[in-house]
């Protein structure tokens, strides 16, 4: 509806920054952020199923919304 709240849908992650650049691979602060259980940045880690999965979270999140619509 024109009138109503944007909705907003957050997903996160919980996790350290690291002390230098590591890994190739994603964008952004994928290089220095690594998260709990993990001992790599998301720059090093190579399978896009272990990445960014806050990303996945806040989506389902908005598919569960919109499903309940």
């Amino acid at each position: 509806e024109p009138r109503e709240e944007p909705k907003i849908f957050i997903g996160e992650e919980e996790g350290i920054v690291a002390s230098e650049v590591r890994g190739e691979n994603g964008w952004g602060y994928d290089p220095i952020f690594i998260p709990d259980g993990k001992d790599q940045t998301y720059g090093e880690i190579r399978n896009n199923k272990d990445i960014n999965l806050f990303r996945k979270r806040a989506i389902e999140k908005l598919a569960e919304f919109l499903r309940e619509k």
